[in-house]
């Protein structure tokens, strides 16, 4: 059995990470920055994913650009996909099916583990993009819909929501 199989331009990359189309700045600590892993990674950018579509307009026909940008990473022989957006929840199983690495759409797939953690009376905090597009639908799609949570969201910070939801190009 081999080792290493040939085929790909690039190793070592064991995370692929897809983004949405974006000109905003990714500072180290976000997700689409490289240098805030330790390891490296690959990203593939999907083209016309913008804030607004994903977070406002959630648009089911970027199901399909998103899935084949997430076989593409596994092509190229990243062993676990992840997304820049929480809003790609919606796409979590179709997306889990179109591939056979481990698929992780959004933060909000720990709401269901985090609830067993707490005590019956606390809740889960979510901070997100716009708490209005926070919808049932969002959450159902990651098994979070029965989980009790508070909201809050970046539509009231506008040096956040300008720079990161209306695509901004700089800080």
């Amino acid at each position: 059995m081999p080792i290493v199989r040939g085929g790909r331009g690039n190793y070592g990359e064991a995370v692929g990470i897809l983004t949405l189309d974006t000109i905003f700045p990714r500072i180290p600590g976000d997700v689409g920055n490289a240098t805030t892993f330790d390891f490296p990674v690959r990203f593939a950018v999907v083209r016309g994913a913008s804030p607004r579509r994903v977070v406002h307009e959630q648009d089911p026909a970027l199901l399909k650009p998103f899935i084949e940008a997430a076989q593409e990473l596994e092509a190229a022989g990243c062993r676990a996909i992840t997304t820049t957006c929480g809003f790609l929840a919606l796409f979590q199983q179709e997306m889990a099916a179109a591939v056979g690495v481990p698929m992780f759409t959004s933060s909000l797939m720990q709401m269901p583990i985090v609830q067993r953690m707490l005590r019956p009376d606390q809740v889960i905090g979510v901070l997100t993009a716009h708490s209005d597009a926070l919808n049932p639908r969002v959450l159902a799609a990651v098994g979070a819909e029965g989980v009790p949570h508070v909201v809050g969201g970046s539509q009231d910070a506008p040096d956040f929501y300008n720079v990161f939801v209306q695509n901004r190009d700089w800080i």
